[in-house]
């Protein structure tokens, strides 16, 4: 190429494939002169142009995902993918701007201003890597899994165990900041991490079938306390009328919690509960034994669950052996069978009316069955049911002609049935009845009398014979002297002196209660078992009912309160002719015992 005057050429380049030719002049002067003329120039037509040669700077692209840049910078094999498809483009990414921004890409611009149609590329080029990035990470899923923060130091250990398909696809992460797992990756196995890390982390509920023991055993114990106290979101809801214990929570911890439940019934003990006939099983079955038991179990804080086996075997279970031996204990003395010999025939209509009194009265805490071969049998929770009942129904069939009835029985702590009679003392069978008479013992009236006639003279003879020996022949003041019972249906009769009203309320007391307590100190000695006394003094002596009443019944009471664990007494009968003052050792009673049933 030709030029005139000062200007140079400084350079030429030509690439004949690429069809160029690059010529620097030392003046600009010249390109004004030669700008858009064509020439020839050995052999080739030339356009003349003013050579461009501004690349573009490098693109910022901001605003991206933190989660996708940091997968990126930490998979290898993605940085190299995303590189290529950038290199294609004559771009290249500068990474370490983006460990200090993991939002944003820098991308640098790798045009050559001498390559064909490099105006074009470059116009476009700022575009095209924009959307060649857009589209890259368009391919990358993302999510991230709230953690509760109690829950955080558990399910992130577990989180950590997982093992994916593909580790160079897929990007599992914490934030420990905000409690987050934050999953990414490539569609694969991106599903596949996240539904790993689902199992762990996702809300759920779910369901597990038990046996109704154990549901009862995990209801009333301290298990499911235990397993939920780490975890507050965590809801373990035993639902005994479906069989089920519900688990809500997250699912990391319900698996946990689903597995101590398992560990927790692993250890569960049985011991095998005796003594309970087919008939006794059925009774414990009904709904009102199994809540009175259950009760009686809770009552004493012990935790059990029975049931009945295909043998038709009664177990007790607990989560410790001695807890399942205890509750097997407590349902053997709590729940009663009793058998009594009678004369009435299981069709006895006034029976049958007075079996379906008590059964009513019970509420379902008595049953009672009369069989062919006449035998009534009681079954009864707890232990001072049946002892109650049982002392009713040998009254009722010992006095059918009801001039003796029982009215009301109460139980002690000590384990005594203590009994409200209407009717004559000394019709009763027990072993000792109390007798108060004159200091002399003469029985020629009131209940004295009674024993003569009905129990025989040789009562009488033997009073005489025991005065005979004494000085001032008759009982000394608070005296209790013991005959025999004669003809009569008990054992032993302790008669008293008879006394006038002083008015002195505490000197009588004390009078009285020595003479009660001296009088079952006797019937102890004999190591008879029951003992019956009327509302002494209140007959010709003129004495207060309701006083003495009460005082006759602290008497028991304190005697029982020292003896009564030891006493070989069992049955206490309160008996009276008038109604109105077995009424009034009623009213005394239940100011100390447990009513375990009452007929009216």
């Amino acid at each position: 190429m030709l030029v005139s005057g000062k200007d140079k050429v400084c350079e030429v380049q030509m690439d004949e494939d690429e069809g160029w030719c690059k010529v620097v002049f030392s003046n600009t002067d010249v390109l004004k002169r030669f700008s858009g003329r064509r020439l020839k120039f050995e052999d080739h037509d030339l356009t003349i142009e003013m050579h461009n040669s501004e690349i573009p700077s490098p693109v910022k692209i901001a605003n991206l995902n933190m989660n996708k840049i940091k997968f990126l910078l930490g998979s290898p094999l993605s940085k190299e993918v995303l590189d290529e498809r950038l290199q294609q483009l004559y771009a290249k990414i500068q990474w370490s701007s983006s460990i200090h921004d993991e939002s944003s890409l820098i991308i640098e611009c790798c045009l050559d201003s001498y390559m064909k149609n490099f105006k074009k590329k470059a116009h476009t080029w700022r575009r095209c890597v924009e959307r060649a990035v857009q589209q890259f990470l368009e391919t990358l899923y993302v999510t991230e899994e709230k953690i509760k923060e109690d829950e955080w130091n558990f399910l992130e250990k577990r989180v950590r165990e997982i093992r994916v398909t593909n580790d160079k696809r897929v990007f599992i992460d914490e934030d420990k900041t905000k409690f987050y797992i934050v999953i990414v990756g490539y569609k694969i196995p991106f599903i596949d991490a996240t539904n790993k890390v689902r199992l762990f982390t996702a809300d759920v509920i779910v369901s597990e079938r038990l046996e109704e023991f154990e549901i009862h055993l995990l209801s009333n114990g301290k298990v499911l306390d235990d397993i939920c106290k780490d975890f507050k979101g965590m809801k373990i809801i035993p639902k005994g009328d479906r069989n089920i214990i519900e688990f809500s929570g997250t699912a990391g911890i319900v698996a946990v919690a689903k597995q101590q439940v398992a560990e927790a019934l692993q250890k569960v003990a049985e011991v095998p509960i005796s003594g309970f006939s087919p008939d006794k099983i059925a009774f414990l079955q009904t709904p009102v034994v199994k809540l009175e038991l259950d009760n009686l179990l809770k009552e004493n804080g012990i935790l059990g669950a029975w049931k009945v086996k295909n043998d038709n075997t009664l177990v007790m279970y607990s989560l410790t052996k001695s807890s399942a031996q205890s509750a097997a204990q407590l349902v053997e003395d709590s729940v009663v069978e009793v058998s009594i010999d009678v004369d009435t025939q299981p069709d006895n209509k006034e029976w049958n009316q007075e079996v379906e009194h008590m059964k009513k009265k019970k509420g379902g805490h008595v049953n009672i069955v009369t069989t062919e071969n006449n035998k009534v049998i009681i079954f009864a929770i707890p232990k001072n049911n049946a002892k109650a009942i049982e002392e009713h129904v040998k009254i009722f069939h010992k006095y059918p002609d009801k001039k003796v009835r029982g009215t009301t029985h109460f139980s002690t702590k000590t384990g005594q049935t203590i009994t409200t009679i209407v009717g004559d003392i000394t019709d009763l069978d027990n072993d000792v009845i109390v007798c108060s008479s004159s200091r002399s013992l003469e029985l020629s009236c009131g209940v004295g009398h009674d024993l003569v006639i009905k129990g025989g003279v040789e009562i009488q003879k033997e009073c005489k014979d025991y005065l005979a020996k004494k000085p001032n022949k008759q009982l000394d003041v608070d005296e209790v002297f013991c005959s025999s019972a004669g003809k009569l249906r008990g054992k032993m009769v302790a008669h008293v002196g008879g006394k006038s009203w002083s008015n002195d309320h505490e000197k009588e007391k004390k009078s009285l209660v020595r003479v009660v307590q001296e009088a079952m100190r006797k019937t102890q000695e004999k190591k008879f078992t029951s003992f019956a006394i009327p509302a002494l003094y209140t007959g010709h002596s003129g004495f207060p009912v309701k006083e003495i009443t009460e005082w006759i019944v602290e008497a028991i009471d304190n005697f029982l309160e020292s003896h009564g664990k030891k006493t070989s007494l069992e049955n206490i009968y309160l008996c009276d002719i008038k109604k109105t003052t077995v009424d009034s050792f009623v009213t005394a009673l239940r100011k100390y015992y447990s009513l375990a049933y009452e007929r009216e």
